[in-house]
């Protein structure tokens, strides 16, 4: 959905009420990456379906220091409810690959706020 200069530059870290949260590279690139951000929420939103993604932030990599890097060990599972919350979320996107990597992204994401309540 973005090109393979912003891809190699940034990535997802997680979703949140909406809101897509990408690290990038730098401050200035996360500034740049945030003026091109409509584009960018209307490719996402052609895939994803409309509303999906309502909003993205895009921040230092260094601000990525609340999100750990060992999620898969750290946060803890997601209940069947919220896995069919999740499955609700996804359900709208036709591309195979691209529904299964929103499901992950919207599940750590989901697994992330879980871990921060504790």
């Amino acid at each position: 959905m973005v090109g393979e200069s912003i891809a190699k530059l940034s990535e997802p870290l997680y979703v949140h009420d909406g809101i897509l949260y990408v690290g990038t590279s730098s401050g200035p690139w996360a500034n740049e990456l945030d003026f091109q951000k409509r584009e960018i929420l209307s490719r996402l939103n052609t895939h994803l379906g409309e509303g999906v993604v309502r909003d993205i932030r895009f921040q230092s990599r260094s601000a990525k220091k609340d999100f750990p890097s060992h999620e898969e060990d750290m946060f803890p599972p997601l209940t069947t409810s919220e896995k069919e919350k999740v499955d609700q979320v996804v359900a709208r996107i036709e591309n195979e690959n691209i529904r299964k990597a929103f499901r992950k992204l919207v599940s750590q994401g989901m697994r992330f706020e879980k871990f921060k309540k504790k």
